[in-house]
């Protein structure tokens, strides 16, 4: 039902309006009136109706006035215009300044009944049309946002789709990509909230720094690509995402969240670096533990010669937290290498150092609880947070964690001669057969197990998948023939057993950390 205010400075006109006039059975809603323009634009303001039936002539505020201002400050109002003979001047007026239609006194209920009947008309056809653009805005939000996360993984032909997409909606001048993260755990309600007032935040200041952005959410945040529409100097570009990502972290804190957020480097026009990009983003939103009090960092500044040794800190923490995932028995070894690191350093206070490592001892947790394999002793994040206020040495700290690793790490480092005559048994398979387009049921029928079997098998005695065992034996023998330099990498991707580029690339950069273009 459709909301209508009238104003006429003619009593017996309002009274005759309200009546004579079945507004309710027409399909509308009479919610005030007014006896001069300044009090029909105080209710106007106040109700926001669909529709006023304003008399041109009024004290105060012609009715023509009043339709100007409100037109002018964007209000979606229909406009009819009550108008005398003698006054059909104005009425050409109303329809120039936009007016939907106008009635002649004295008043017909027939013809405003048709009137307004058309406008109601109109009215439903305009709400249709925004819910259908409504809904296509958010297939178009939905599909750029799943490009997106296929384009950070290496997915070649959906980073050019996305491309395409923006160049026809948006014609880009550059883009930065952002990641927003937080230390808190948060409910999927909570989540949701947080989602929705980062994004008014975002559209918000769309006009201010003419950008426009696709999001997309994944394990560590928010992910946020800003498309930036007015070509500048790449400093303006910089200073505005830093201004965006401050905003951004204000509105975590009006939800009592803390949100830190990486900012990758620019990258003018084209989209075939998002890889790199998003490397970017990830090791600018890693790289607070190293810089006390930050919250928004900019990959640039990481980069910077006065933050040399936290570069090399953040890129080290970077690597242990990769292998944590892909092949946690070599953890123990850069975990060494990143003691050594922070140890040769005298500047790092005692606060600082329990911050990383608490960080790390997080970290092992997480890792470990994915792989699920139930043998080792793991700490609650309060666990760990408790154990870290009661230390107060460096040399406690770096005990602390060592001790740690060696719990729980320490136990999956392989050892062949502790496994079965079975696990060995698929290995050797895999090994030999690694090249092959091998399947699950290939394996256990060499082995004379069945797949469930052999899937409690490899969990049991390597704690991986069938798949990602093939997978890591493969990428390992590509990185020996990218070593040799005389073959391309699809002709390398087809010798080590994988029938599709794509999926090579995504293999290769999330278990090595780098492309096979950029490990060659």
């Amino acid at each position: 039902m459709y909301k209508i205010i009238v104003a006429d400075d003619n009593l017996l006109t309002i009274q005759a309006l309200q009546a004579t006039v079945p507004w309710e059975e027409w399909g509308f809603q009479l919610v005030g009136c007014a006896e001069n323009g300044i009090d029909a634009l105080s209710q106007l303001s106040l109700y926001h109706p669909d529709i006023a039936i304003l008399d041109i002539n009024m004290p105060g505020m012609t009715g023509l006035e009043v339709a100007k201002q409100l037109l002018e400050s964007k209000e979606r109002i229909l406009f009819i215009f009550l108008t005398a003979y003698d006054e059909f001047s104005y009425a050409q007026t109303a329809l120039q300044i936009g007016a939907f239609d106008y009635l002649l006194k004295p008043l017909d209920n027939e013809a405003l009944k048709e009137i307004l009947l058309r406008a109601g008309e109109k009215l439903d056809r305009e709400r249709q049309t925004a819910d259908m653009r409504s809904k296509l805005r958010s297939e178009y939000e939905n599909w750029a946002g799943h490009l997106l996360l296929d384009g950070i993984n290496g997915v070649n032909r959906s980073v050019t789709e996305l491309e395409d997409m923006l160049q026809q909606e948006w014609r880009p001048a550059g883009y930065e990509l952002m990641l927003i993260s937080t230390t808190d755990f948060l409910p999927q309600e909570r989540v949701e909230q947080l989602t929705d007032q980062i994004r008014q935040c975002l559209s918000c200041q769309e006009t201010s720094y003419q950008f426009k952005y696709v999001h997309a959410r994944i394990k560590e945040g928010f992910l946020i690509l800003l498309v930036f529409q007015k070509i500048q100097i790449m400093r303006d570009y910089d200073l505005a995402s830093l201004k965006i990502a401050n905003r951004i972290v204000d509105t975590g804190r009006t939800l009592d969240t803390d949100l830190f957020v990486g900012v990758s480097d620019f990258s003018e026009r084209s989209l075939d670096a998002l890889p790199k990009v998003y490397e970017e983003a990830v090791f600018s939103a890693e790289s607070r533990f190293f810089l006390e009090n930050k919250t928004v960092i900019h990959y640039k500044s990481i980069t910077s010669k006065s933050f040399r040794n936290e570069y090399t800190l953040s890129r080290k923490m970077q690597d242990m937290f990769r292998v944590l995932y892909t092949e946690p028995w070599d953890f123990t070894d850069l975990l060494e290498e990143f003691i050594e690191l922070i140890v040769q350093e005298t500047c790092y206070d005692v606060k600082y150092v329990k911050n990383i490592f608490m960080q790390i001892a997080f970290t092992i947790t997480c890792s470990m609880q994915e792989r699920n394999t139930g043998d080792c002793p793991l700490k609650s994040m309060d666990t760990i947070l408790e154990d870290m206020r009661r230390i107060d040495s460096m040399q406690s700290i770096i005990t602390y964690i060592r001790t740690y690793t060696a719990q729980t790490i320490g136990q999956l480092r392989p050892d062949n001669s502790q496994m079965s005559c079975q696990g060995r048994k698929v290995l050797d398979f895999i090994n030999t057969h690694y090249m092959e387009n091998i399947t699950l049921c290939d394996v256990a029928e060499d082995a004379g197990i069945s797949e469930s079997h052999l899937c409690r098998v490899l969990k049991k005695e390597t704690g991986e998948s069938f798949v990602n065992i093939l997978n890591k034996i493969r990428i390992q023998k590509a990185q020996k023939l990218l070593q040799k330099g005389d073959l391309k990498v699809y002709e390398i991707a087809e010798i080590v057993g994988f029938s599709n580029y794509a999926y090579f690339y995504q293999v290769f950069k999330k278990i090595t950390g780098c492309s096979p273009k950029e490990y060659h």
